[in-house]
């Protein structure tokens, strides 16, 4: 399932503390525009649906929080205020184009919806490559 309601738990988490950080500050612009930024909210979205879409692959939810906090104060430290980050918890547009580059990732790899084999291979192939979505799950196995 290739759309945007396969995002819950952690990707709804990592929005919360971390998307949020897409408002502007005077000396820095958007930090939707952030590659730090915009890669941790894609791997968490891919993260999450790996892990929905495949009964061998679970998250590291301790890991997940860490990141969370990880992305919070990284945006604390470029002077966004806790207002700011607060402010883009319900863009909807950010969220939609955070969705789409998950999607895209997704199936650039090889992924094919309705196919669980196809998210399980890809999560494990995260996981060994040791990237950032893959470092977010634990395989079952």
């Amino acid at each position: 399932m290739l759309n945007g309601k396969m995002f819950q738990p952690i990707l709804a988490a990592t929005f919360v503390a971390a998307s949020a950080f897409a408002a502007t500050a005077a000396d820095h612009g958007a930090l939707s525009e952030d590659k730090f930024i915009t890669d941790s909210l894609v791997a968490a979205g891919v993260g999450d649906v790996i892990r929905k879409e495949c009964p061998n692959i679970s998250a590291r939810l301790f890991v997940v929080w860490g990141k969370t906090r990880e992305l919070e104060r990284y945006a604390l430290g470029l002077g966004y205020t806790e207002k700011q980050i607060r402010a883009f918890i319900g863009d909807k547009s950010e969220r939609a184009r955070i969705r789409q580059n998950v999607v895209t990732y997704l199936m650039e790899n090889g992924v094919k919806k309705g196919n669980k084999d196809s998210f399980c291979a890809l999560g494990q192939a995260e996981i060994k490559n040791k990237t950032i979505a893959g470092s977010l799950l634990r395989s079952r196995q």
